[in-house]
C-alpha cells in the first residue's frame, strides 16, 4: 500500500485490513469505561518515532 511505501515505517501494517482490527480494538475499553464511570487505568504506547 502507498502508506506503507511512503511511511517506511516497520510497525505500520501493510494491509489495510489489518488497519482496522487495530482499530477495531481501540474504542471498546473506553466506551466501557464511559458507560460504568470506572477509572480507565490502561496505557496506549505509540508505536515508532515520536516526539
Amino acid at each position: 500500500m502507498a502508506f506503507h511505501k511512503k511511511l517506511n515505517q516497520e510497525h505500520v501494517p501493510s494491509q489495510f485490513q489489518e488497519i482496522v482490527v487495530q482499530l477495531e480494538e481501540f474504542p471498546p475499553p473506553v466506551a466501557q469505561t464511559l458507560l460504568t464511570e470506572t477509572p480507565f487505568n490502561r496505557h496506549w504506547i505509540a508505536p515508532g518515532p515520536w516526539k
